[in-house]
């Protein structure tokens, strides 16, 4: 049609009770009187089985959906107004037992345009699918996207194959209803004649696409352009037994089985009109419509946010009614696996309780999530230059990641966890489980101090952010490699102490112990005093004076004692250990304690004063001088010679003395 714009119109349907059919005076009012079917399939259903349907009490029977509105007082449904990208419609509220028979009658008001400027059309739909469910709008008619559905529709408005958002759901329309569409100097579709026939629904390529029925036992056939928007006249006939339905409108008849087309006994139905671009006012007006509720049961396939997966279909073995079994199955559904049965379903498998809808089997499916685990590893080697291993390789704890990908999107996400982890398994929500898996795509390894090795001192390593402390903290990333760096050592200096690796931040060290007090040194003994020198004798008192005495020799003068040795002074005692700080990380290496004060050196002793000379006494004269009176020093002389010999004499006493003197400053 003009617009291909998808739109499923859903209501929340409340199954009526089976109702009696008051065939009397009361124009076929329906009462509200419940009926128990469980019997076998009948050629004329019984009367209190009957449903019966007319302008009055339409809504209890339908629900009215999207831009469709309802005017009880004419009995009227418009479906859509004469303005663009409508789309209405109405669908009962429970379904038919397609093993009784059924007739709808009622009138069609297609409007006033014919195409290019009118569309897009009316169908009338049948499926086994939830009875709230339409399918697209537009040239799906509202069939395409529903599985086994099948119906009639007055097409107005040719259409191409199915583009853009429509890819699949619709096919051409047939080439004999085409007209000028898509001829040089005119639109590429609606400039076709209208016509009315059979369509139904098959799937290909995963779509359930609508196709129109082209054979020969019931061909589609051209109908009237829209004008002034008449009413005309519409009948539906269908055989519970023979499965035959048939359609009059406008005095054609279109008549076949569809029985092919049924896949269950009991069906849901629609009535529905759209438009596009092209626009028309498209009505329906309810005359009567007489069928027999099916007991049912609705299916549905949907994943956990509730949006659906698959159509559903329950089998009734026994035929649709009350006290009958109905089955559901599981369905297979690519990239989907069953996780659980819905909080408010019925049971997959049981009996039926009521005519008309028993309530609804949920299947909860969730994507078929996979997942593949990729584990990285980080290994440090501590080698001297010439390669050899100073120590041993440094392993650190693995990092493994979990991708887990979507089937459904095929959006992966990804999760990290430490150590070395084996593919997880992976919840409905598409999480792993255990391990502490932590959304994201990389982590860091931390950093490894380099070991301090005797004699060594690191003097490069190969990883980033180079730190001769440290193998510094490395990112890796989920599409990341193995680490692998290597710490190179050389020997250290001689006397030069390897410098140790800085702690994050070391604590403060406590003080060290205060050293303790050197010992005072010993005070150095005094020297003995040295003897007295033995003092000279007295040289004989000469005789005569010509002959003065020969003196006496001296004694020789005492040897001074020796002076004892100083006392060595005390040893002073090692200053106190400092006490040892407390370990940081690594803490920084602490001050060495002040080397004590080197006691001063004990005072040399005194030098012992010199032992007194002795003299020989001089003589003194009074001598004149200018100045008066003075003292000369003068030995005794006799002659000159003794003079000589005496003084000679003097001398040598004298130069021994020195020597004595002399040998005792040596010794000392």
């Amino acid at each position: 049609m003009s617009n291909n714009a998808t739109a499923t119109n859903e209501s929340k349907a409340v199954a009526p009770t089976s109702k009696d059919s008051n065939l009397g005076s009361n124009q076929g009012e329906v009462s509200n009187k419940a009926v128990m079917l469980s019997k076998s399939v009948s050629a004329t259903p019984n009367a209190e089985d009957l449903n019966n349907v007319n302008k009055n009490n339409l809504t209890d029977y339908f629900n009215v959906n999207g831009n469709a509105t309802y005017d009880k007082s004419t009995g009227i449904v418009t479906l859509t107004k004469d303005s663009n990208n409508q789309s209405g419609n109405i669908t009962l509220k429970d379904k038919i037992n397609m093993d009784e028979s059924f007739t709808l009658q009622g009138q069609i008001n297609l409007g006033n345009k014919p195409q290019h400027a009118g569309a897009d059309g009316m169908s009338f739909g049948f499926h086994d699918g939830d009875s709230n469910e339409v399918g697209r709008k537009g040239g799906s008619m509202g069939l395409g996207g529903l599985s086994s559905a099948f119906g009639w529709k007055a097409d107005t408005y040719w259409n191409q194959l199915g583009t853009s958002e429509d890819t699949g759901y619709f096919e051409a329309d047939p080439d004999q209803f085409k007209g000028n569409s898509g001829k040089p100097g005119y639109r590429y579709d609606g400039e076709g004649v209208p016509f009315g026939g059979f369509v139904y629904t098959q799937t290909n390529n995963g779509i359930d696409e609508a196709l129109n029925y082209v054979g020969d036992d019931a061909p589609a056939m051209v109908i009237n352009n829209p004008a002034n928007n008449a009413f005309e006249p519409i009948e539906f006939k269908y055989d519970g037994q023979t499965k035959m339905m048939t359609v009059n409108f406008e005095g054609n008849t279109w008549s076949k089985s569809v029985a092919t087309w049924i896949h269950s006994g009991a069906l849901a139905f629609f009535i529905t009109a759209s438009t596009g671009g092209s626009t028309n006012l498209q009505q329906f007006q309810m005359d009567s419509f007489v069928y027999v509720s099916a007991a049912s049961v609705d299916v549905k396939y949907i994943d956990q946010n509730g949006n659906k997966l698959a159509e559903g279909v329950a089998s009734y073995p026994n035929g649709a009614y009350n006290g009958n079994s109905y089955t559901t199955e599981q369905k297979v559904i690519d990239n989907y696996q069953f996780i659980k049965m819905g909080d408010d379903s019925l049971p997959a498998n049981g009996t039926l309780t009521r005519n008309g809808n028993n309530g609804t089997v949920v299947y909860v499916y969730a994507p078929a999530y996979s997942a593949s685990v990729k584990t990285i590893n980080q290994t440090i080697d501590y080698v001297d230059q010439a390669g050899h291993e100073v120590s041993t390789s440094h392993n650190s704890e693995p990092v493994s990641f979990v991708t887990v990908t979507n089937p459904v999107d095929k959006t992966t996400t990804v999760y990290y966890s430490t150590g070395k982890q084996d593919v997880p398994s992976i919840g409905n929500d598409g999480v792993p489980s255990g391990s502490n898996w932590i959304k994201g795509t990389s982590i860091s390894f931390e950093s490894v101090t380099n070991p301090e090795v005797a004699g060594y001192q690191v003097i490069k390593n190969n990883a980033p952010g180079i730190d001769l402390k440290a193998v510094a903290s490395q990112s890796v990333a989920e599409d990341g490699a193995d680490q692998h760096f290597t710490v190179t050592y050389a020997p250290s200096e001689p006397g030069t102490l390897g410098k140790p690796s800085e702690p994050g931040t070391p604590g403060k060290p406590s003080e060290p112990g205060t050293p303790g007090k050197p010992s005072e040194p010993g005070t150095p003994g005094k020297p003995s005093e040295p003897g007295t020198p033995g003092k000279p004798s007295e040289p004989g008192t000469p005789g005569k004076p010509s002959e003065p005495g020969t003196p006496g020799k001296p004694s020789e003068p005492g040897t001074p004692g020796k002076p004892s040795e100083p006392g060595t002074p005390g040893k002073p005692s090692e200053p106190g250990t400092p006490g040892k700080p407390s370990e940081p990380g690594t803490p920084g290496k602490p001050s060495e304690p002040g080397i004590p004060g080197k006691p001063s050196e004990p005072g040399i002793p005194g030098k012992p004063s010199e032992p007194g000379i002795s003299r020989v006494p001089k003589k003194t004269n009074l001598i004149n001088s200018n100045r008066g009176l003075s003292y000369e020093s003068e030995f005794p002389q006799t002659n000159d010679d003794d003079l000589n010999s005496s003084l000679l004499s003097l001398i040598g006493l004298f130069v021994l003395g020195l020597f004595g003197i002399g040998g005792y400053k040596r010794r000392h």
